[in-house]
């Protein structure tokens, strides 16, 4: 179980996060979604214990300030939208990295393939990971979160720059994670059909969380994006015509 309690954020002199409070439990799926800086990286980033906060983090029952930080890595694992990096890793050796939190020695980890062929890319793990499509690299990323064994992963825009092949293969990625899963969402048919619930933020704050199949997330949305959506077919949430 992760919780939020009057969870704030500030950077500088600009307030990101007022008071964000939810409890999720074990194994939910949860699509974070709304406009453009409402906070949303944010928020991912201060679960993980990767920013300062005001108010308070429990994770499976103990504030996440009183973990240290490998503890939380055992916990919780997180995807960027954005991933570089100038060294010519191979991929099995990138996803071996995920093992750092448990063997000293990440590179002498064993037992890696099970977690490249969980999504999909047993096939590459001798490429260089600087060599890889967006999607490729995507699962890559999914799979050396998957080595570090957490009970929760964050991911930021998993489709993000996705063709629509990759986003699908993508999604149906995290559908079949038997975790708990926090992922911060732009596509709003995505949201709607593969999460449980679905919270919806703007300028900082909740809007709301909803039922991910529901009426009440679809006028949320109308009404912070201020474009009318519509059901069609109980699967597609389209902007309703003129």
């Amino acid at each position: 179980m992760i919780e939020a309690i009057n969870l704030s954020v500030k950077i500088g002199s600009r307030q990101i996060l007022k008071k964000i409070n939810f409890t999720f439990q074990d194994k939910e799926k949860i699509a974070i979604v709304g406009p453009n800086g409402s906070g949303k990286t944010t928020l991912l980033r201060a679960l993980g214990g990767m920013l300062p906060y005001m108010g308070e983090i429990i994770l499976d029952g103990m504030e996440i300030r009183k973990y240290k930080r490998q503890d939380i890595a055992k916990l919780v694992s997180y995807v960027p939208q954005i991933f570089y990096t100038p060294y010519t890793f191979t991929v099995e050796e990138f996803v071996k990295m995920g093992k750092y939190v448990d063997i000293r020695n990440w590179w002498n980890a064993e037992e890696i393939d099970r977690y490249l062929d969980d999504v999909g890319i047993l096939s590459l793990k001798a490429r260089y990971v600087n060599t890889l499509s967006g999607g490729e690299l995507q699962k890559v990323l999914i799979a050396r979160a998957l080595a570090q064994n957490p009970k929760i992963i964050m991911l930021d825009e998993p489709t993000s720059h996705l063709d629509p092949k990759a986003a699908l293969e993508i999604n149906k990625i995290i559908t079949n994670l038997d975790k708990t899963v926090i992922s911060v969402v732009h596509d709003l048919n995505a949201a709607y059909n593969l999460y449980s619930k679905i919270m919806v933020m703007a300028n900082g704050e909740i809007f709301g969380i909803f039922e991910g199949k529901s009426q009440d997330f679809v006028d949320a949305i109308s009404k912070i994006y201020g474009i009318q959506y519509e059901i069609m077919g109980n699967r597609f949430i389209v902007p309703r015509g003129p």
